[in-house]
């Protein structure tokens, strides 16, 4: 079994990993675990008068204000992204060598502005048999203008989506004996 796991940033990446452990391991699942660095989020990153570079008064408050001088960019684009794929990499593989010890692991960064798309795109072309994910657990208006790229990727995947919610457990995942 080929199993794509699409892994953020966040606290709740651990999460999910412990969740799937078991059941990764249970079917000896070849495992690829894979993040997407968002393109705007690294060219945001990288443009000049960022916030803190307000118009400041001169001493004693008279005189016209003075703005200070725009702070040089300290890396270009290509070095951010550089960056920000050569870290995403190094958590993954940590993540993955904690978690997922004797599974056939890779790992793969992806630059995309469109998430959603990558990893659906991304679990055709590894051949995944099940593509598996995290979610925020957000709700009502904070979804309406975020959006929730786990509901995206289970709209446009053609392959069958796992979503994993905090709190989980392995027994959710394979279905109880018990009482059901």
């Amino acid at each position: 079994m080929r199993v794509l796991i699409a892994l953020d940033d966040s606290e709740q990446a651990e999460t999910v990993l412990s969740t799937l452990a078991p059941l990764l391991q249970q079917t000896a699942a070849e495992v690829h675990l894979v993040s997407v660095v968002d393109m705007s989020e690294v060219q945001a990153a990288t443009r000049p008068g960022r916030p803190g570079n307000q118009p400041v008064t001169s001493f004693g408050g008279s005189g016209p204000p003075v703005q200070p001088p725009h702070p040089e960019l300290v890396e270009s684009h290509g070095q951010a992204l550089t960056r920000a794929r050569v870290e995403r990499e190094e958590a993954l593989l940590r993540l993955g060598k904690a978690t997922l010890n004797g599974l056939t692991t890779e790992v793969h960064v992806l630059s995309n502005d469109d998430t959603a798309g990558a990893i659906a795109a991304f679990g055709v072309e590894v051949g995944a048999d099940l593509v598996a994910m995290g979610t925020h657990g957000r709700s009502g208006l904070t979804r309406a203008l975020m959006g929730s790229v786990a509901e995206e990727v289970v709209r446009r995947s053609e392959r069958p989506v796992l979503i994993v919610r905090d709190g989980m457990q392995v027994n959710d995942l394979a279905g109880s004996d018990a009482g059901g």
